[in-house]
This record gives structure tokens, sequence and C-alpha cells, in this order.
């Protein structure tokens, strides 16, 4: 039986991801530093910066049900800005919404919105760390076995270990937890029925 969920590296969970995006390039700055008239052109995404903003501060207040829902809005705010913003930046900033949003469904439980979000960060950067351990984590919670040690087994061969051993353990502790359910349940099952005969506690000898 686990002791309890086990606690993971600080850098992993827990950290909302900031996009910083990158110095321009010369070509960038004509394009979108200036308006026709000289005069600085508007942030096509001022409006999913201030989504994501007000997000983190109701994070950082315990709010994650309200934090989710302004991730959503930056999400929605980014999307219709496809094609007036560079790709690249528009990339970058999607990504780092996504991933607040797959750390904020973890939170609130909802695995499988957590995967999905997770998902989409990891298609967005391959390379992310932040994306694969949350996509296990949701994987885990499902029971998704299969795909959450995939994770850990990427991370590993991207040479974080540690990471890649926590969520083996994570995986591990939430297969104990599933078990237990299971026995929990056919327990009640078996409690609803006292007359039932041998069949049923073969039923439940299968599920060891």
């Amino acid at each position: 039986m686990s002791s309890g969920p086990c606690q993971p590296p600080e850098e992993a969970l827990g950290q909302l991801d900031e996009c910083r995006p990158r110095k321009p390039t010369r070509v960038l700055f004509e394009q979108r530093g200036k308006s026709k008239l000289g005069a600085p052109a508007r942030d096509p995404l001022v409006g999913a910066r201030g989504y994501r903003e007000h997000a983190a501060e109701l994070w950082l207040g315990g709010d994650a049900a309200g934090a989710v829902a302004e991730w959503q809005k930056a999400l929605k705010a980014t999307v219709e800005e496809r094609g007036r913003v560079p790709e690249e930046e528009l990339d970058e900033f999607e990504q780092s919404v996504q991933l607040n949003l797959a750390a904020g469904h973890l939170r609130l439980g909802q695995h499988s919105e957590a995967k999905k979000h997770a998902s989409a960060s990891i298609w967005l950067k391959p390379s992310c760390p932040k994306g694969r351990y949350r996509l296990a984590e949701a994987c885990a919670k499902l029971g998704d076995w299969e795909e959450a040690e995939a994770a850990a087994k990427h991370l590993e061969e991207a040479g974080r270990e540690q990471l890649a051993s926590h969520l083996r353990r994570l995986v591990q502790d939430c297969r104990k937890d599933a078990r237990k359910q299971e026995k929990e349940m056919a327990t009640r099952m078996l409690g609803a029925q006292p007359h039932a005969g041998d069949s049923s506690m073969a039923g439940l000898d299968s599920m060891d």
C-alpha cells in the first residue's frame, strides 16, 4: 500500500510556464515592430497575454478552476491570431498555455483534459520535459500504464533520469491504488450479495 502521493521534483510540476519571446530578428522587427506610420504596432497577442497574466494571479491565489478558465480564453485568443503572428512566436506562446492548462486540469483531477493539453504541448515542442511529465502523470492517473512508461523512457533517453525515476514511482503508486480500489469494489459487491456462491469468490481471486 502506498504511504501517500510521491512528491515530484519542483521543476516538473506546480510551476507555471512563462513564454519568453525570443529576441526578434531584423525582419520580424520591421514586420511587427512598427506600423506603416512609424508608430509602435499593436501586439496581436495582447489579449491572450492579458488572460494568461490573470490566470497566473488566480493560480497563485489558489483558484485553479478560475486559472483554467482564463487559460482557456488565452488559448482561444491565440488560435484566433493564427496567420497574423509569425508561426514560431505563436507556437511558443500556445505551447506555454497548453502546458499550464495541463497543470491546471491535473490539479482539478480532470485527467483526460490534462492528457489532451499535455499532448498538444508536446506536439508543439517535443523536447519539453514538462510536457512529457504532465502527460505521463495524466496517463498514470487514467490507468494508461504503457503510455506513462513510454513518457518516462523518453525522458530517460533525453538525459532526465531523475524525472524518469520519479515518474516510474508515480506509476507504481497509481497501480497500487488502482488494485486497492478494485479489491474494495469487489468487496462491496460481495457484501451486497451475502448469499453469493463460489463463482463470486473466484471472480474476486481473479482480480488480484
